[in-house]
């Protein structure tokens, strides 16, 4: 049990020491993926770990993405992910982001980054952006406290769905309001096991699995 913990303590020390060692080499480059943003609301917004879903994307997806697929990652921040999405073979790559302060510093990062050709960023409103049709994979890091924010943003995919015939993936970060997923239909694909508190669960939907909830 000593053991345990003290592998745990030296995993979470080794951690902090990656996460501040990569934080200063992305400031010395102008990038700036982790300061903390005051918006004009007053709100506070920081920055989710990425570690463990890129692990995973890179694991489970990553042989299996072709220049067919497309990615959105709804609330992409300061666009760390969409960063790391431009390693793989995407046909496009979009981050939709309600936050303004955060949408220009995710341009800037992608700028710098010189990723400005094949990643778009967009200010949006989830509840209302409905230009999802070309999207197979979408991403998510707990982007919304409000559940009717991620009710009307499921309702948005699943009309998606029925105008283009297709299946979803849906990468959730953190899958606080995975009730309301699994409530409007979506299927758990992949429950990824727990690791220092971070959870990265995969989600699926298709045209067919919609008909079925539709006659039952």
């Amino acid at each position: 049990m000593g053991f345990t913990i003290i592998k745990q303590i030296y995993r979470c020390t080794l951690g902090k020491l990656i996460t501040w060692h990569v934080n200063a080499r992305d400031q010395k480059r102008g990038l700036d993926f982790s300061r903390e943003v005051d918006t004009k609301e007053g709100v506070k917004y920081g920055a989710p770990s990425t570690a463990r879903t890129q692990h995973i994307v890179r694991k489970y997806f990553g042989d299996n993405i072709t220049e067919e697929d497309s990615i959105i990652d709804i609330g992409c921040g300061k666009g760390r992910m969409l960063a790391f999405f431009a390693e793989f073979p995407f046909k496009q790559i979009c981050g939709l982001e309600y936050v303004q302060e955060m949408v220009d510093i995710a341009k800037n990062n992608i700028g710098v980054l010189g990723l400005g050709g094949g990643v778009k960023i967009i200010a949006g409103d989830a509840r209302v952006y409905e230009d999802l049709d070309q999207y197979n994979y979408f991403y998510m890091s707990n982007p919304f406290w409000e559940d009717d924010i991620m009710v009307a943003l499921i309702k948005n995919i699943k009309k998606s769905i029925s105008r283009n015939n297709r299946m979803i993936h849906i990468i959730y970060n953190n899958p606080r309001q995975e009730n309301i997923l699994i409530s409007q239909g979506l299927v758990l694909e992949k429950e990824m096991p727990v690791f220092f508190n971070t959870k990265v669960n995969v989600y699926t939907f298709s045209a067919q699995q919609q008909t079925k909830n539709n006659v039952v």
